[in-house]
């Protein structure tokens, strides 16, 4: 036997099972936040680089908050309060498109917050996982 071989055989294969699983956790938490900001490839920062891929991603603007977007929600509420005010549609129907529309809004935010608490919760429960694997607990 070989020194790698011997290497690989006191580490044991179980070891390297484990550090699998956390680049596809890593690369999997990537690639959701990545997602949502409109960004494709972003898998590949947290697999290979672990906590600084999952930093750079949360790091990068969003691709998917363009202006022309905003503009169309202003033209859209725009256009929504003309029609109240020549009384095509009612006060109710222009109080719930306009609240349908705000929401709408609020959403990409929420779903932003949302991903960076995800990947602090994984992030610490691997902290947890990895003391207690290091102190024989698990």
């Amino acid at each position: 036997m070989d020194l790698t071989s011997s290497f690989v055989a006191s580490l044991g294969i179980s070891f390297f099972i484990w550090i699998f699983i956390v680049c596809m956790i890593f690369g999997a938490i990537c690639q959701s936040i990545g997602k949502n900001k409109g960004r494709k490839g972003c898998f590949w920062y947290g697999f290979f680089l672990g906590w600084i891929g999952l930093i750079i991603v949360l790091c990068q603007k969003s691709l998917i908050t363009d202006y022309s977007t905003e503009k169309n929600k202003y033209d859209v509420l725009e256009k929504l309060e003309e029609l109240k005010n020549k009384q095509i549609i009612s006060e109710e129907e222009y109080s719930h498109e306009r609240n349908s529309i705000i929401v709408e809004k609020n959403k990409d935010v929420k779903s932003s917050e949302n991903d960076t608490v995800i990947a602090i919760v994984v992030i610490l429960v691997l902290i947890i996982l990895g003391i207690a694997i290091s102190y024989g607990i698990i």
